[in-house]
């Protein structure tokens, strides 16, 4: 495992490897919208349980990948 590391055909090509996966990482990301009395986590908050959640919540998946999901699954389990 190589991490930190930046990559080109040469260095895949030394190794041979059967597989490469590039995790390039990830950043927060919230909206630019203001909801008057909502409080707005991110997901990242949410998983490590830092964010306070309410019974009722409401999730935006700006990203349109597995964290809408993951999230609503993990709230539903918790009884939200």
């Amino acid at each position: 495992m190589h991490l930190n590391s930046a990559v080109d055909e040469s260095i895949v090509s030394e190794f041979e490897p059967e597989q490469v996966v590039i995790a390039r990482g990830a950043v927060t990301r919230l909206p630019e919208i203001e909801v008057d009395g909502v409080d707005m986590v991110d997901a990242w908050s949410v998983i490590r349980r830092e964010a306070q959640v309410g019974k009722n919540v409401v999730i935006a998946d700006w990203s349109c990948d597995w964290s809408g999901l993951g999230i609503a699954e993990l709230l539903a389990r918790d009884g939200h």
